[in-house]
């Protein structure tokens, strides 16, 4: 079947919004290699703004395009699946808990690629773990660099997506729990909030473009603030006292568990 289009996008949400923006901004795909469908006007509206092909037909991006992204919620997955049934060759799928075998059942699609993107996406700091084991050495790379082009994205096997759920899809919820305890932290020590919020989001910030542009373990890195005696290691030596890295990995297993329940 011939395919006008590389990629088509059913369900214009804002995450496949984010996506489709870095890809066309990176040069990973032109406007014209793109179409897209959705229920709403103000969707597709907002993809037109991109330059892209819209339409109201989920059946003519199936049918059109080499790649089919489903870009709705999961709850809202069985009608769009039954509109492109045994149209689209190869699924992508970035909803969370539906797997490659009911994705593939419900669609009659040959490959299935799987995406546990992230909300920093919207921002170009997006952090995604992409299934491409479906797909050839060419086809797999094309895929990370359009999952790339809005942050990072990592190649990982369909059972780890659960993990990757709890590290990185979820991940941010943790970070903004962590800023507004160090907020409140600063508050409490006399800080204005303003003062306080931020000096612990410039922080996070700097910690992180640290820990990227260094080769060091973590551990190293912890080290490199500390000295005997000194502030900062009465702070640290409280936290293991507190099981911080236990507590850590407690959240993210609960968050993982979760993840496998909606999968089954």
């Amino acid at each position: 079947m011939n395919r006008t289009y590389k990629l088509g996008i059913v369900g214009s949400g804002e995450m496949a919004h984010a996506i489709l923006e870095g890809a066309l901004a990176c040069g990973v795909l032109s406007p014209d290699e793109v179409i897209c469908s959705a229920r709403r006007e103000e969707s597709l509206q907002k993809m037109e703004a991109l330059g892209v092909q819209t339409t109201l037909d989920n059946e003519s991006v199936a049918r059109l395009s080499r790649y089919v992204l489903i870009g709705v919620r999961p709850q809202d997955f069985p009608a769009a699946a039954s509109s492109v049934y045994g149209l689209a060759g190869d699924v992508i799928s970035i909803m969370a808990g539906i797997r490659s075998e009911k994705i593939r059942a419900l669609t009659g699609a040959k490959r299935v690629c799987r995406v546990m993107p992230n909300l920093p996406c919207r921002i170009g700091y997006g952090a995604c773990g992409v299934d491409v084991s479906a797909f050839d050495e060419e086809e797999g790379a094309f895929l990370l660099r359009l999952f790339g082009a809005k942050g990072k994205a990592v190649s990982v096997k369909e059972e780890e997506l659960d993990a990757v759920t709890g590290i990185s899809g979820s991940g941010p919820a943790y970070v903004y729990f962590f800023l507004q305890s160090l907020t409140r932290a600063g508050v409490e020590q006399g800080l204005s909030e303003e003062v306080s919020r931020t000096l612990a989001i410039q922080t996070v910030i700097g910690g992180a473009k640290m820990a990227e542009s260094s080769s060091l373990p973590f551990d190293k890195l912890i080290d490199s603030v500390c000295s005997k005696g000194g502030t900062t290691i009465r702070a640290v030596e409280s936290l293991q006292r507190e099981d911080f890295s236990g507590l850590i990995s407690r959240a993210v297993n609960a968050c993982v568990e979760r993840s496998k329940e909606l999968s089954r």
